[in-house]
């Protein structure tokens, strides 16, 4: 059975996650900054995600990303990529963790990866738990 919520901030989707059974992560957001990635240390997301399979992309576009996060990360072996769209801007919020239990959880919002959207913003965030069939992936 599905669940989905409504949450002001990414902080508390970020609650939701089983850290202990993720095998897979998958992030798209505009900008990612590197106080947001403090945060997920905080909280024992980061080195997850260092250790299962996580990909992220992220764009170039509004100048916002700080070559810190992006290098830190890379620097810790998550496969991240930047891209810049031939028109318009990159600008999705999308985080996803797949279990090994064959569940996932996503969160699909308003929330970049930066400590304003995860603590201090009034967001605008669903969170998605349950069964999802996949039906394209990221290259």
């Amino acid at each position: 059975m599905a669940e989905y919520r409504f949450y002001p901030n990414l902080a508390e989707c970020l609650d939701k996650v089983r850290k202990d059974n993720v095998a897979a992560v998958d992030i798209a957001v505009a900008y990612i900054k590197k106080s947001g990635l403090e945060y997920l240390k905080t909280i024992g997301l980061l080195d997850m995600m260092r250790c299962v399979q996580t990909r992220i992309i992220t764009s170039p576009d509004f100048m916002i990303s700080e070559i810190d996060a992006v290098a830190l990360l890379k620097e810790s072996g998550i496969n991240i990529r930047a891209i810049k769209l031939r028109e318009g801007e990159f600008h999705p919020k999308v985080y996803i963790f797949r279990y090994k239990d064959g569940t996932a959880h996503a969160i699909i919002g308003s929330s970049n990866l930066s400590i304003g959207a995860v603590a201090h913003n009034i967001e605008a965030n669903i969170s998605y738990m349950g069964t999802l069939k996949k039906t394209s992936s990221i290259s």
